[in-house]
């Protein structure tokens, strides 16, 4: 009865233990995929950056070469920044960790289509 008892219990810590990983692991898939379709949006910015840099007169496009610089730097920098979540960290905060990053990536990503919204009416 004991011996059922203690295998019962291992079972149920792994359980809870497969769940807890699995919340963390679509926490990071979910970061992952937005920032991979974040990058993939930075590609095109990087045409317009080099589209703008062509331009005779440096002083065309202002606003739109600002949005453009910012998003740039902006992803630059998040990705530079960015790294998983320590192994120490208890699940909730590794939750929080990700979600900290998400909204970050989410307003980086704001920043990118905003920028590319703006090219396509001011450079076509």
């Amino acid at each position: 009865m004991t011996r059922t008892l203690l295998i019962a219990l291992l079972g149920l810590m792994t359980a809870c233990s497969a769940d807890s990983d699995i919340d963390i692991r679509n926490a990071h898939e979910t970061l992952m995929t937005l920032h991979d379709e974040s990058m993939a949006r930075h590609s095109q910015l990087k045409k317009i950056k080099k589209q703008l840099k062509k331009l005779d007169q440096p002083d065309q496009h202002r606003e739109l070469r600002t949005l453009v610089v910012k998003a740039d730097k902006d992803m630059w920098d998040w990705m530079h920044n960015w790294k998983d979540p320590d192994a120490d960290l208890s699940k909730e905060e590794k939750l929080a960790y990700y979600d900290q990053w998400q909204k970050k990536m989410e307003i980086v990503d704001k920043q990118i289509i905003d920028a590319l919204d703006m090219a396509k009416k001011e450079l076509q």
